[in-house]
């Protein structure tokens, strides 16, 4: 099951799992010594999710995907619009609501997580990294690139296997997952949304989820697929974009300096991502 958000303690909204059972159930059928998985995006922006897992865990490994906060923010707006925890489709707009959303204002009645629409704090993944790198030991946290993944994801995919100490099972096709879209319809978005929302939906789906995904059954990402169109996305007027890369640049700076990696094209007012999603 992916994105369980179950150690996301201060994300109650997004947590798909809620009680141990239920979680340690998801690894019921893994082999004795086989690595088992979380992938829940939630946990780096997280104030508790990684003390909780090394308390359970202290030799876990950490596997963060950073990008550009300029265009994760446009990936990471357009999410919660489909999830219909944002209700101001305008970019420009949505960012200068921000101080507004703070102080608990004009909040999407549906919106899960209002936190999640402080865009500069979920986007400015450099001072997030800076954190976990303060609790998690060095040889324990691997950082990826999106745009690696693009461009080099062979290399990426072995760089993460020997991190992980697993066989390289020699994969060097790898399919573009997760691409910008839409949905062709908000009625559509709101049933989807409900289906989430729903208590009781929730907890059966919180069920059955782990089951259904070892049968290949993916009843949420079948609708999700049949009825979001991809799409390009939309392109920020160069002032704007040179505001975002303002707001940014001292975030970058510190990526820079946590990975020793020249990231001066984060900059530019023509940059973008190869890669979609958030």
């Amino acid at each position: 099951m992916k994105e369980p958000h179950y150690y996301a303690f201060d994300y109650p909204g997004r947590r798909e799992i809620t009680t141990l059972e239920d979680y340690e159930r998801l690894f019921r059928d893994a082999a004795p010594g086989q690595i088992r998985g979380d992938a829940s995006v939630y946990y780096v922006s997280s104030d508790q999710a990684m003390p909780a897992i090394l308390q359970v865990r202290s030799d876990v490994k950490v596997v963060v995907s950073i990008r550009n906060p300029v265009d994760m923010f446009v990936s990471w707006h357009n999410e919660l619009v489909k999830a219909l925890d944002e209700d101001e489709p305008d970019l420009l707009r949505a960012w200068l609501l921000q101080n507004e959303r703070a102080k608990g204002h004009k909040i999407p009645r549906l919106c899960k997580v209002p936190t999640s629409l402080q865009y500069k704090r979920m986007c400015s993944l450099g001072a997030q990294l800076r954190r976990l790198r303060e609790i998690v030991p060095q040889s324990q946290l691997l950082v990826l690139f999106h745009e690696d993944m693009a461009t080099r994801p062979r290399e990426t995919y072995q760089h993460l296997v020997r991190f992980l100490g697993i066989a390289d099972q020699g994969l060097q096709e790898f399919p573009r997952e997760n691409s910008f879209s839409k949905f062709d319809s908000m009625l559509v978005a709101r049933l989807v949304r409900s289906t989430v929302a729903n208590p009781f939906v929730r907890n059966f789906r919180s069920k059955m989820k782990g089951p259904l995904n070892d049968r290949g059954i993916h009843p949420l990402g079948w609708l999700i697929k049949r009825y979001a169109r991809p799409s390009p996305k939309p392109a920020l007027p160069q002032e704007f974009r040179q505001h975002l890369i303002a707001e940014f640049s001292e975030d970058i700076g510190l990526i820079e300096e946590l990975v020793g990696r020249d990231l001066s094209n984060w900059r530019t007012k023509d940059s973008t991502s190869t890669v979609a999603s958030p």
